[in-house]
């Protein structure tokens, strides 16, 4: 059974990691194998970095870091007290991971050295972490961090002030000793999916109506250059996606029924709950 999957940027290959304790490296291209390793351990998880020139890799409590060219060479190991159910990563130099013990932790990947932690997140293990919100220009953390547990909890946090250990354009704050304090994140809003969750991810809705929104003008223009034809009218196709949480308003799942319509401003998909 496969774990993990990754894929980097360029799109030209993935990394998984199976139950039979291998890690494999596949050409999406030829779409074969081309390295199979076998792990001392087996791998929970695997997940490139947003350049893609590394990637981390998840065994119980142990997240190692490596390069992507050559070997596959270690470059640091980060040791949690407890396991790691999850991470996530937007900056090069910065991972946060998500423990079973319902804590958050703040990792720089040049040092391996724990920078803080987000104690009591949740009540239950962390099953998931993902960016809401970018961090602006110069930081290395998310501005807004969603984190969703085992018992169906959600949780939006405002991690932008950071005290003890903080990091700030990937560089060590050296106020304090690393990893001697708690980041200081206020939770926005949480709310509960009566579900037990394994995962989470975001979606780019605000993109995805631009790009939609693009797409509509140039089909528009093309119709109104044919000849003989009426009311230019560009048909939209139809699909369907599964429940989403707006991250604008992260109180409860945002979703529209089959038979409503968007506004002529925003994207012209009918939304189902899939």
């Amino acid at each position: 059974a496969v774990n993990a999957l990754s894929i980097p940027p360029t799109g030209r290959l993935a990394l998984s990691t199976s139950h039979d304790g291998s890690l494999r490296m596949w050409d999406l291209s030829k779409g074969r194998c081309t390295y199979t390793s076998k792990l001392d351990a087996e791998g929970d998880d695997v997940s490139f970095s947003p350049g893609g020139g590394t990637f981390t890799l998840t065994s119980g409590s142990k997240v190692t870091v490596h390069a992507t060219s050559g070997e596959g060479g270690l470059l640091g190991s980060l040791q949690h007290n407890r396991r790691v159910l999850c991470s996530v990563q937007e900056h090069e130099h910065v991972l946060l991971t998500g423990l079973e013990d319902g804590s958050i932790k703040v990792w720089d990947l040049r040092t391996s050295g724990l920078q803080g932690s987000i104690e009591r997140a949740h009540g239950t293990r962390i099953r998931g972490l993902c960016s809401v919100l970018p961090g602006g220009p110069g930081s290395s953390v998310p501005q807004h961090l969603a984190s969703a547990s085992s018992d169906g909890v959600v949780k939006v946090w405002d991690v932008r002030m950071m005290s003890n250990g903080s990091l700030k354009g990937g560089q060590s704050s050296g106020a304090t000793k690393p990893g001697s304090g708690s980041i200081h994140a206020a939770m926005l809003a949480q709310a509960s999916t009566g579900a037990r969750l394994t995962c989470l991810t975001t979606v780019d809705p605000v993109g995805q109506s631009r790009r939609a929104g693009a797409a509509t003008a140039t089909a528009a223009a093309e119709s109104a250059r044919r000849p003989k034809r009426g009311l230019n009218q560009v048909a939209m196709k139809k699909r369907k996606l599964v429940t989403l949480w707006n991250s604008h308003s992260p109180f409860g799942p945002s979703f529209l029924s089959p038979r409503e319509t968007l506004p002529e401003t925003d994207i012209k998909e009918e939304v189902g709950h899939g």
